[in-house]
């Protein structure tokens, strides 16, 4: 068993005894069933999953859109969506020109 499914264990066990005991001590419930996946990943391939194929950037860039996109109509947005951010785009080069 790894460190970190021990540690796993060793989080459910404490917030069962706590809540038997009706104290409030664990307000944070991780999502373990995912951090177990990530704890095989890890002790199969011996890199951190978290820091080789994170999304950040990805999820970020999809808000931007959804943030450009709330504002565009329903019946046009997948023609103004590009619009907007090409618009955008171009605006940002012009801007890191100096001009």
């Amino acid at each position: 068993m790894s460190c970190y499914q021990v540690h796993l264990v060793a989080w459910q066990h404490l917030a069962f005894l706590c809540e038997q005991r009706n104290l409030k001590l664990f307000k944070l419930r991780p999502k373990h069933h995912s951090c177990d996946h990530i704890a095989m990943q890890i002790g199969r391939t011996r890199l951190n999953a978290r820091k080789v194929m994170q999304c950040f950037g990805d999820e970020s860039f999809l808000g931007f859109w959804k943030r450009i996109g709330v504002r565009c109509h329903a019946s046009s947005i997948l023609q103004r969506i590009h619009q907007r951010y090409l618009l955008f785009l171009a605006l940002r080069w012009r801007d890191a020109r100096g001009v």
